[in-house]
């Protein structure tokens, strides 16, 4: 479903693939496999099922974007739609955007129990976690190449908003710490080394006035 093809005809066969999933409910049945493990479990962080993660490639492959990128029109909205973008964005409004991110969130709350899922502890997330945060976000970002202004109304009601604040708090606050430090340049490097031996060389400010009060008599 993610393969992109040159062939109108094999692009339009894909597109009827999709619109028969979509159509047979496929989305909600993938929203029902989500919800049975978007609830903290005791214990420690367990990987996220395998059969979870392919649910979630079949999900992205779904609202997969099959079109060149354009610029968007006013009123946030595409040149070219998907001709299956109403039926997905139907489906997601009435699954809660199939469930992707309650079940992040409960990942987050194992790893957190006394604490917000914004504040969970790295160290504590299961190994998988970051593919399936991946596989989530890539879903998020098909959506929003399919229905730039139905993703954001979906994202900001009241069932998605905090879940979305938090899961996007904590993804920030994730990369952000495993990002190296920026080595310092040869240049940053040079300068620190000369900057002594430059600051040697200027004349301190009791100096300066020193050199003011014997020019002034030689100019009166």
């Amino acid at each position: 479903l993610e393969h992109l093809v040159d062939s109108p005809d094999l692009l339009q066969m894909q597109e009827e693939l999709v619109g028969y999933l979509v159509a047979a409910g496929m989305i909600s049945r993938l929203a029902h496999v989500f919800s049975l493990f978007d609830q903290p479990m005791p214990g420690e962080a367990r990987p996220v099922p395998r059969h979870v993660l392919q649910c979630l490639r079949l999900l992205r492959g779904l609202t997969a974007v099959r079109q060149s990128s354009q610029e968007l029109l006013p009123g946030k909205r595409w040149p070219v739609m998907s001709p299956n973008a109403a039926g997905i964005v139907m489906h997601l409004q009435a699954t809660a955007m199939a469930g992707v991110l309650s079940l992040l969130t409960a990942v987050l709350l194992n790893a957190a129990p006394t604490c917000t899922p914004a504040q969970a502890s790295a160290k504590a997330l299961p190994p998988n976690f970051v593919e399936a945060a991946h596989l989530v976000m890539e879903v998020l970002n098909n959506v929003c190449c399919l229905d730039l202004l139905a993703a954001q109304h979906m994202l900001s009601c009241t069932n998605n908003r905090l879940e979305f604040f938090h899961l996007i708090s904590f993804l920030l606050s994730y990369c952000s710490s495993r990002w190296p430090a920026a080595a310092p340049t040869n240049t940053v490097q040079q300068t620190a080394a000369t900057a002594p031996a430059a600051a040697s060389n200027c004349p301190t400010l009791q100096q300066q006035q020193q050199q003011q009060q014997c020019a002034e008599p030689s100019q009166q």
